[in-house]
């Protein structure tokens, strides 16, 4: 078993993706590892440029794009080395870098990714670390953020010589620990690309793991090259993986927030954008091509933000519209089954630990009937009763003979859930063999 397995995500970026490979061949190897292309239905040769000049690369091929989060899911499926490294096809190792970034792990078993500080090709320093989005992010200017909070707003762009944990890392070129992966979960796909990375990291240091920047492994980063073809598109995606992003982690009324002020100013600056062009006679070529992509994302905007405009297929539901309710006669209100329906992030943030009355919570909220997410109700019931150490006051009716409680034989001041016939005596998926009942409590 190899000790890294490198994943590459490609869409139609041959050239690239040669470099990288061949980078990647001309490195020493003082670790083991194996190669895997993850092509998501790349038309430009790449498939036939790997099995000719790099046979020994696994290629594994997706039907469509099915974005950056599957792809790795994918690849992480088919790999069992102990560590990952996710690496953009626009990204070349330097020497050493691999080797670096596996001991960091191997040596500090409480690290769940390890990131490189990455260069531009013209040898600049590149940012390879971020802090976690919020709306004083997103709305106040970042150099004063700098200024005026250095310790919790750090440059990205400053020289480090020693390792450091961050918030979260640039997946350029960012090496994970199995363990960590199957301790938290892999890339979340209601990213399509950008932010998914970000999301991770912040799953991962909920869960206690550190995330840490390694300046001692270099990479050379062509940051923005895979957005070059289409500017407008790459930034609707990226957009709409920070609403998801948002959504998710901050809530439908801060990503609605957010939305309706970003589309304010992007409203003024597409029209100071136009009649700059203008005053101009657009000879200016940067301001042609900023106003092209700001138009392009004004548009999406405008449009309601809808599943289109992207690189992703036009058929696909923004991350962030958990819901769509379907008008249909006769089904006014009903939950459109059509649409894929995001599960509620604030569920996996409750942890498992055994105890008698929580496992009725447990199968309320995995057993929820209908698609989606149980309802904050159910939720908020399954946290009461819990503490009030009654779970027959959880859940939908059909879970009823699941909740249903009952004093034990030492007085009745203790409620025991009642186990459905032919369960075996066990219920939930506690540690414990038979009697394994768990119970949710909240990190």
């Amino acid at each position: 078993m190899a000790d890294v397995s490198i994943l590459v995500v490609n869409w139609n970026t041959r050239d690239r993706l040669r470099r990288c490979l061949e980078a990647l061949a001309r490195l020493p190897a003082p670790v083991s590892c194996d190669v895997v292309v993850v092509d998501n239905g790349s038309t430009d040769g790449s498939a036939e440029m790997v099995a000719s000049g790099f046979p020994s690369v696994r290629f594994l091929q997706n039907a469509r794009n099915e974005g950056f989060a599957r792809a790795v899911n994918r690849g992480v499926a088919e790999t069992d080395a102990p560590f990952v490294l996710l690496l953009n096809s626009d990204a070349e190792l330097q020497s050493g870098a691999l080797a670096t970034l596996a001991g960091t792990l191997r040596d500090h078993p409480d690290v769940a990714a390890a990131g490189a500080q990455l260069f531009k090709p013209d040898g600049r320093i590149q940012h390879a670390f971020d802090v976690f989005p919020s709306l004083l992010t997103e709305l106040v200017n970042k150099g004063l953020l700098r200024r005026l909070w250095p310790s919790r707003h750090p440059s990205r762009l400053q020289a480090r010589s020693e390792s450091c944990e961050v918030d979260s890392l640039i997946g350029a070129c960012m090496m994970i620990r199995r363990a960590a992966i199957e301790d938290v979960g892999g890339l979340d796909p209601r990213f399509f690309v950008f932010y998914e990375e970000t999301d991770w990291c912040l799953r991962a240091r909920r869960d206690g793991w550190r995330i840490v920047l390694v300046p001692g492994a270099r990479a050379v980063h062509g940051q923005g090259e895979t957005k070059a073809h289409h500017p407008g598109r790459a930034r609707v995606e990226s957009w709409r993986s920070k609403y998801a992003y948002f959504d998710k982690h901050r809530g439908r009324r801060v990503r609605a927030f957010l939305q309706a002020v970003s589309f304010a100013r992007l409203s003024v600056q597409v029209a100071a954008l136009a009649v700059g062009v203008a005053l101009t006679l657009g000879l200016r070529a940067s301001w042609r091509r900023k106003l092209v992509a700001d138009a392009w994302l004004w548009a999406w905007h405008a449009a309601g933000a809808p599943s289109g405009f992207g690189f992703a297929p036009s058929g696909q539901v923004p991350g962030y519209v958990r819901r769509r309710m379907s008008m249909a006669p006769g089904r006014r209100g009903a939950l459109d089954t059509r649409d894929p329906v995001v599960p509620d992030p604030r569920v996996p943030r409750l942890r498992r630990r055994a105890t008698p009355e929580g496992g009725a919570f447990q199968a309320a909220l995995q057993g929820h009937p209908g698609p989606g997410r149980p309802p904050r109700r159910l939720v908020r019931q399954g946290i009461q009763a819990k503490r009030l150490g009654r779970p027959d006051k959880i859940g939908p009716p059909r879970l009823e003979s699941m909740a249903r409680a009952e004093p034990d034989d030492g007085g009745g001041s203790t409620w025991r859930p009642r186990l459905p016939a032919g369960d075996g005596g066990r219920l939930g998926d506690g540690p414990s063999g038979g009697g394994g009942d768990t119970r949710l409590r909240a990190a």
